[in-house]
């Protein structure tokens, strides 16, 4: 789910290849894009998705999406209801930077924007973190090599991810992000690209309170919240459990 900061939330339906737009205040729940239970990738008014896993809000009228089965990144101009493809091309699975359909993904999965024009994305299959500058749809790979399982801590392709899935950004130059094959939160430095785990032991799965690293199991997703302190929730799914890390 993301937030518009307008009273709407809006919701990745998985499984019905759809994207929800909830209206808080009233609870209404409507279909913004996508057609229940039908799987496609055409752009337009009448768009289709192939279970679609996460969403992130862009600022304007624009909620960005990761079309994970079709390996693209889409976006939503939700006063409209058009969609397009911002990058990737639909069934084309692959992990190569470029421009627009030049790009390709792999199952991309989580999503977060930084508000001034940068979309990361976690690729989970292609183990990698990557970036999208919007203006240009550009893609580029900040952290991670393409292909290669590993849970090694380092800068840029040094660094190794296995089935990197949710994403959060704490406004202050740092991503994390949820390293569910390692059973672990890693942190990038935006700024440098160092990968640090901050969370987790690598392939330790359980659920281990205390001090950090503690151990988590299956972190999939991440919300990072700076009011009342800062504190990095994480939906752990295999222990049915949702952790705060303060």
């Amino acid at each position: 789910m993301t937030s518009d900061g307008a009273g709407n939330l809006y919701v990745a339906d998985t499984g019905n290849c759809t994207i929800r737009q909830v209206a808080v205040a009233s609870g209404a729940v409507s279909t913004l894009a996508g057609s229940p239970g039908q799987e496609g990738h055409a752009d337009g008014a009448s768009a289709g998705f192939f279970l679609p896993w996460a969403v992130a809000w862009g600022g304007g009228s624009t909620l960005y999406v990761a079309d994970t089965f079709n390996n693209t990144i889409r976006a939503v101009d939700v006063s409209t209801k058009a969609v397009s493809t911002l990058a990737g091309t639909p069934g084309t699975g692959s992990e190569v930077d470029g421009s627009g359909p030049d790009a390709g993904f792999s199952s991309p999965a989580g999503l977060a924007y930084d508000g001034a024009g940068n979309l990361y994305v976690a690729d989970s299959l292609g183990e990698t973190i990557r970036q999208v500058a919007v203006a240009t749809a550009t893609v580029t790979t900040i952290a991670g090599e393409a292909g290669v399982v590993g849970s090694t801590d380092g800068t840029g392709p040094a660094a190794l991810f296995s089935g990197p899935v949710g994403l959060a950004l704490d406004g202050a130059g740092h991503l994390f992000v949820s390293d569910v094959g390692n059973s672990t939160v890693r942190e990038i430095d935006l700024a440098s690209g160092a990968v640090t785990t901050v969370l987790g032991v690598p392939r330790e799965a359980a659920v281990v309170p205390g001090p950090a690293p503690a151990e988590i199991n299956w972190p999939v997703g991440l919300a990072f919240v700076a009011a009342n302190g800062p504190a990095l929730f994480i939906a752990d799914s295999n222990e049915n459990a949702l952790l705060v890390a303060r």
